[in-house]
């Protein structure tokens, strides 16, 4: 207990730090004789310096990779969200599902028309000629004569 007393007293006091802190920069610099101690017995007490800590192992930056995977995210949602908004379909004659179409009962035929306010009638399916269309639709002749488009009524919400 006393040698951490003695301890404490040099390291609080600004002036005997300053004498030990040279006397070990002096010990580490040259080489020292054998030393002859004049002055009465004292508590001998030698302070060593301590090793430096060991660095810490690196810590894996968990913080960082999940603001990157939430931005990462995002915008593959805004991709997706632009992506999905296709630009309208060009007329082109040829019949898909979707298409809206204007019915020709004349011969049982249905052109296509494009798909604004003015569409009353939509292609739910294209099937093989001579094959029925599911309930609730109506089977007209494709124009190009590739099949029965089988025709529903566009909601009027829509």
């Amino acid at each position: 207990m006393a040698r951490l007393n003695e301890a404490y007293q040099v390291l609080s006091d600004p002036a005997r730090r300053a004498v030990y802190d040279a006397s070990v920069r002096d010990a580490t610099t040259r080489p020292t004789a054998p030393r002859v101690d004049t002055a009465p017995a004292r508590s001998t007490t030698t302070f060593t310096r301590q090793p430096p800590l060991p660095a810490q192992a690196a810590t894996f930056p968990w913080r960082l990779c999940l603001v990157m995977a939430g931005i990462g995210a995002g915008i593959v949602l805004l991709i997706a969200t632009l992506a999905s908004q296709s630009p309208a379909r060009p007329i082109d004659g040829v019949l898909e599902p979707g298409a809206c179409v204007v019915l020709i009962e004349t011969d049982r035929s249905a052109g296509e028309v494009p798909c604004d306010d003015s569409a009353a009638f939509r292609v739910s399916s294209l099937v093989s000629f001579g094959s029925a269309c599911p309930s609730g639709t109506i089977g007209y002749r494709d124009r190009n004569g590739v099949g029965t488009a089988c025709v529903e009524r566009i909601p009027a919400d829509e």
